[in-house]
């Protein structure tokens, strides 16, 4: 039997699509109704927004700082961006819903925005924790047709966005660790996750997801020294539609010069001084092999260059990791 604390009782007000009875809860958490209205009114004092019917229950109709999809989608209207915004409460993960949506013809530019993931993954498999409101979760569909060796720059694109919007929206020095992740602080703010569905030797569709840890504020003990949020390392309560909007656009605005141009040159000045390990040295691990030296940047197709001990060497976005000499950064 689950014990009874304001935690249990949103999770179980998160996970409802309707009215919970007080007596369902009262017999799920053994306690009184009182206690079950106390905790209840707790959680309103924090914003959560709790409707409640006499012989319904309770429901959750909103949270702090809650998403709302119509002031997404009317501030992209207002910047003449082409995007269309799907909103879930829960979701498994939003790129596994674009996939979906690609399948049943989704079409190039839609949004899956969540509020929380119970499946989120990053790079090579491993959990992205999403668990918590009060952060980003959101994926998009792209249908580009270039060759499909030109798919990892995508990700540095959407990097380069996140961290320009991220950078304006709260004036604090974010860097970007290439080639998927955001850095505050020495700590991760952000992930791209960018996956790539081939037919044959064409690209059917690719989708790209962000997840950005906003309004965090703790997190658990063996990711506590590496993950952070924008809360907890600027104590600002930045807007989260605002966020997802400045990101957006940014995306906009780079992804269609990349598509003009073809690689990355039109941005390359910038994104090198953005990344947090130049000029470090680093070690670049490709399962049991391990390579060291200095990173000097990426070049204009997105590969990174180290000089090691046999020369400069190019490594592109996959199944590798770059991490310095003495741990992540």
């Amino acid at each position: 039997m689950e014990s009874l604390n304001k935690d249990n009782i949103l999770k179980l007000l998160q996970m409802s699509r309707g009215y919970i009875s007080g007596q369902s809860m009262c017999e799920k958490f053994n306690c009184s109704r009182t206690a079950i209205w106390k905790k209840i009114n707790k959680l309103r004092r924090e914003g959560y927004v709790i409707d409640s019917i006499t012989n319904k229950g309770y429901k959750l109709v909103g949270s702090p700082n809650s998403l709302k999809v119509d002031e997404i989608t009317e501030r992209l209207v207002t910047e003449g961006l082409d995007y269309e915004i799907k909103f879930f409460g829960d979701i498994d993960s939003t790129n596994l819903e674009i996939k979906r949506q690609a399948e049943n013809g989704g079409k190039d530019g839609l949004v899956v925005i969540s509020e929380r993931q119970t499946e989120g993954r990053g790079r090579r498999g491993r959990d992205w924790s999403s668990e918590s409101t009060g952060n980003v979760y959101m994926s998009i569909l792209l249908r580009p047709e270039m060759n499909p060796n030109k798919a990892p720059m995508i990700t540095l694109i959407m990097g380069a966005a996140v961290n320009k919007a991220l950078n304006e929206l709260t004036g604090a020095n974010v860097y970007i660790k290439w080639p998927n992740d955001i850095i505050i602080h020495g700590k991760k703010l952000a992930g791209i996750l960018t996956e790539m569905i081939l037919e044959t030797d064409y690209i059917n569709f690719i989708v790209i997801g962000v997840g950005i840890n906003v309004l965090q504020d703790k997190f658990d003990e063996e990711i506590a020294n590496k993950a952070s949020s924008v809360f907890l390392e600027t104590e600002l309560k930045i807007d989260r539609a605002e966020l997802i909007v400045a990101v957006l656009k940014e995306f906009n605005i780079l992804y269609k010069q990349f598509l003009e141009v073809g690689n990355l040159s039109f941005m390359m000045p910038w994104f090198n001084d953005m990344l947090i390990t130049r000029h470090k040295q680093v070690r670049v691990i490709s399962g049991p092999n391990e390579t060291t030296g200095v990173s000097l940047g990426v070049d204009e197709e997105g590969e990174l260059l180290v000089e090691t001990k046999d020369g400069v060497e190019k490594f592109r976005a996959g199944e590798i990791s770059i991490r310095g000499m003495d741990g992540y950064i």
